[in-house]
């Protein structure tokens, strides 16, 4: 493999994670929040464990927490 085909390849999947991020970006709420709650339906079932205390997972419990309240008070109205 040459440096160009590096780069060449290296440039192709950059476009493919910049439209990845774009459909993120455009993804409804509601479809964000399912996608993730499967994500926590499969570690839970393939009983993958993490520290409960881990600041970083407390971090995303809590923004995760603060975005389904936002979207269930959003659905009320």
């Amino acid at each position: 493999m040459t440096r160009a085909d590096l780069e060449a390849y290296r440039a192709a999947w950059q476009r493919v994670n910049e439209i990845e991020l774009e459909e993120i970006r455009q993804m409804p709420l509601s479809e964000k929040l399912k996608k993730a709650n499967m994500l926590f339906r499969l570690a839970r079932a393939m009983n993958v464990r993490h520290s409960i205390d881990d600041p970083e997972i407390v971090a995303v419990r809590e923004r995760w927490a603060k975005l389904k309240h936002l979207y269930e008070n959003a659905k009320r109205t």
